[in-house]
């Protein structure tokens, strides 16, 4: 049981040491974005310190009815990761992906779903 709980507040740690550091009035609030309604971009910036990787975090909403998650593409002008979710939003349910990319114009990063 201790194993498990050390698992998932790994897994979480590194979302909310992101959160927690930056302050409200930096993140960078986006609507209406390009690919997906429902894809949101909550924070966009460039890593302090090495300016050819970016903070890349978006917000994911199942706002009209319950919506399954499958592979979220995060891709920007030099590279992509695919994050599988392989789970369900209810209706009215949020939740948060990220990941540091590489790029080298932060105006590039993106995400979509595959399926």
């Amino acid at each position: 049981m201790k194993q498990k709980i050390a698992l998932i507040v790994a897994l979480f740690a590194p979302l909310i040491l992101v959160f927690s550091s930056i302050p409200a009035t930096e993140a960078q609030q986006y609507t209406d974005y390009e690919h997906d309604k429902s894809i949101e971009k909550v924070l966009v910036e460039k890593r302090k310190g090495n300016p050819t990787y970016a903070n890349y975090i978006v917000k994911i909403c199942a706002e009209e009815s319950s919506k399954k998650l499958g592979k979220l593409l995060i891709h920007s002008d030099m590279e992509s990761i695919t994050l599988d979710f392989n789970r369900s939003l209810a209706k009215g349910d949020c939740t948060f992906a990220g990941a540091v990319i590489k790029n080298k114009n932060i105006e590039n990063l993106g995400a979509s779903f595959l399926n």
